[in-house]
C-alpha cells in the first residue's frame, strides 16, 4: 500500500509537469505576441523609410505594459531617425534631437510608480513622450524594474548612436 510521501511525491511531480507545460505554453504566446508587435512596427517603419529615401542600419525595439510597443530605427547615412509607434510615425535628424530623459510619474506611495517613460525634445518640433508604463506598479517589482530597464536601454541607444555619428 502506498504510504502520504509516495501519494504526495507523485501530487508534486504531476504538479510539476503541469506546471513546466503551462510555462512553455505562456513563453509560446508571449513570443508570438512579441513577434507580432515587432512586426506591425517593422513594416511601417519600412513603408515610412522609403517614403523618406531612408535606409534603416540600427534598431531598437521597446514594449510597453499594454501590450504595444515602440521601434526606433536609425539611418547612419543620412543621420535621420524614425520612431514608430502605435499612433506615432516620426521622422527627425540626429541633430533636431535637444534631450532624450527617462521619466517616472511618481505615486502617493514611493514604493510605487504611475508611469514610465522616456521624453524627447527637439529644436523645431513638439516633444515626444513616449509611454512604457501606463499601470501603477511596484517599482522594485519584476515589471517595474523590466520598463524602467528597458527606457534606460532607448535611452542610452538613441543617445549614443546619434552623437557617435556626430563625430
Amino acid at each position: 500500500m502506498l504510504n502520504f510521501f509516495t501519494i504526495l511525491l507523485i501530487l508534486f511531480t504531476i504538479f510539476m509537469v503541469y506546471a513546466v507545460i503551462t510555462s512553455k505554453k505562456n513563453r509560446k504566446m508571449a513570443a508570438a505576441r512579441y513577434h507580432e508587435i515587432l512586426s506591425g512596427l517593422n513594416s511601417r517603419m519600412e513603408d515610412e523609410a522609403k517614403e523618406q529615401g531612408l535606409e534603416i542600419t540600427e534598431t531598437h525595439f521597446s514594449v510597453t505594459d499594454e501590450k504595444e510597443g515602440y521601434l526606433l530605427g536609425i539611418d547612419t547615412v543620412n543621420r535621420q531617425c524614425i520612431l514608430c509607434g502605435k499612433e506615432i510615425v516620426r521622422t527627425f535628424p540626429f541633430d533636431a534631437l535637444t534631450d532624450c530623459q527617462v521619466f517616472t510619474t511618481d505615486d502617493v506611495d514611493p514604493q510605487y510608480y504611475q508611469s514610465i517613460g522616456v521624453r524627447l525634445e527637439f529644436t523645431q518640433q513638439e516633444p515626444v513622450a513616449l509611454v512604457l508604463a501606463t499601470k501603477r506598479g511596484k517599482r522594485k517589482g519584476f515589471i517595474g524594474s523590466e520598463l524602467l530597464r528597458s527606457a534606460q536601454e532607448f535611452q542610452l541607444f538613441l543617445i549614443s548612436e546619434t552623437r557617435k555619428q556626430s563625430t
